[in-house]
């Protein structure tokens, strides 16, 4: 009986964090879709991200493929690949940023080698009207 406080909090906790990581992924769905509709037309996206980060497999038309751990793989049967690093979420003056680097990757010589090809910053701001999340700035940055 004594520890029936202690599961209700845990259970609190870890309920609020479940939705948390949702909120999270759609934001990053969100990021990765307004981050993709400027470029080429492609159906597969390669990224990087750390293992926080939760995405599905597939986004709209967009089949993604973790490349964090096993880079060097994708890379045996392709001369190069495009692949996008998500940053870890940052706060800024109340509002929410994602970053995302764009490299393209070779493999050189038995290395494999990363050139920076631009990156984005993605700001959200929460509306409590809507009850979401808005986006209200991109910043691009290129060479």
């Amino acid at each position: 009986m004594r520890y029936l406080p202690l599961f209700i909090i845990s259970l609190i906790i870890l309920s609020f964090k479940g939705s948390d990581e949702t909120e999270t992924s759609k934001l990053y769905q969100q990021a990765l879709c307004a981050h993709l509709s400027t470029g080429d037309k492609i159906d597969t996206v390669y990224i990087m991200k750390s293992f926080d980060i939760k995405l599905p497999s597939k986004i709209k038309n967009y089949h993604i493929i973790d490349v964090t751990d096993s880079l060097e793989f994708f890379l045996k049967n392709k001369k190069s690949l495009y692949v996008i690093k998500l940053l870890p979420i940052e706060v800024n003056q109340g509002n929410i940023e994602i970053g995302m680097i764009d490299y393209g990757v070779t493999k050189e010589k038995g290395e494999v080698m990363m050139a920076w090809s631009g990156s984005k910053i993605f700001t959200y701001k929460y509306s409590t009207k809507a009850k979401q999340y808005k986006l209200i700035n991109i910043k691009k940055y290129t060479i």
